[in-house]
């Protein structure tokens, strides 16, 4: 992978970026439970462990030990993200099913967003219990479209635009610049020239494409799965998960829930239903002797 920065442009905005995730929350954890069961969970793109924390704690509250994993060259990292892969991503989270795996009888996988679709492809190089799937980042890449992004990679810029013709005035954009740029004043006319130029690394985001089409790929083990999805979420359509469950998913449990992309937290008003759904889920597979050991 390259070597390079994975933005460039504005060096004010550049460092909101940087330094976005450099609060110690953001930092993989580990919480010990009493149970004999262990749980990674992985955050999506570009966040970090932090937005894992309210799932860990009810998790750990009921015995299990629960692990946020950081993927490489996310949080503190920012600056390097564009030297990691997609399997650099999924690595990380095989590894730490494997050191888990020596002292518990039972691992669980919880992704969300992104990390749902690092969760899928790591839950088919190495043996788990169980998944829970929250808005995951997927969609089905038809062959022709394959080629032409492999046409990209080698003709197109090496850094792409993704806000050159962004229209600032919604609540959506706004959002996704909070994420990406915290604290970045998108009413300011000259902020907004700033974000049109600011450049991404092409390589980092057909990474991002590629893992997004792995949850597509079949066939996938036949091991309890839990779906949710929020019904407004403007990041992860309801529609595309629905397609996601009849292609491959179909004997997962589902719950389509009145979200946004806001699963994983506490604070949010489809939390009470994420919660009863994750416990019921989590402790029907450690109490599951004929679950996959």
């Amino acid at each position: 992978m390259s070597r390079e920065l994975p933005i460039k442009g504005d060096a004010a905005l550049c460092e909101r970026f940087f330094t976005a995730f450099a609060d110690p929350v953001n930092e993989p954890f580990e919480f010990g439970g009493s149970n004999g069961g262990a749980i990674v969970l992985v955050h999506g793109f570009p966040s970090s462990p932090r937005e894992s924390r309210c799932l860990a704690a009810l998790l750990n509250a009921h015995g299990w030990t629960t692990h946020g994993v950081l993927l490489p060259g996310f949080g503190g990292q920012a600056r390097s993200m564009a030297n990691y892969s997609a399997d650099d991503w999924v690595a990380a989270v095989t590894d730490r099913i494997a050191k888990l795996r020596q002292e518990h009888r039972k691992v669980v996988l919880v992704g969300h967003s992104m990390g749902g679709a690092v969760v899928t492809e790591a839950a088919r190089r190495v043996q788990v219990d169980g998944v829970v799937l929250l808005a995951p980042f997927a969609w089905k890449e038809p062959v022709v479209v394959t080629t032409f992004w492999g046409i990209v990679r080698l003709f197109s810029p090496t850094y792409f635009k993704p806000f050159k013709k962004t229209n600032f005035d919604t609540q959506r954009a706004r959002n996704t610049i909070d994420r990406f740029f915290p604290g970045a004043d998108v009413s300011d006319e000259a902020t907004r020239r700033a974000l049109r130029q600011v450049g991404m690394k092409k390589s980092l985001l057909l990474e991002v494409r590629r893992i997004g089409t792995e949850p597509y790929r079949v066939p996938f083990p036949n091991i309890p799965m839990l779906l949710m999805q929020g019904d407004a979420d403007p990041v992860v359509k309801p529609e595309s998960t629905r397609k996601l469950r009849r292609a491959v998913f179909a004997d997962a449990t589902y719950l389509e829930l009145p979200a946004e992309h806001d699963l994983p937290y506490d604070d949010r008003p489809a939390w009470n239903a994420v919660r009863d759904a994750l416990l019921t889920f989590t402790d029907a597979v450690l109490n599951d002797a004929d679950s996959h050991l």
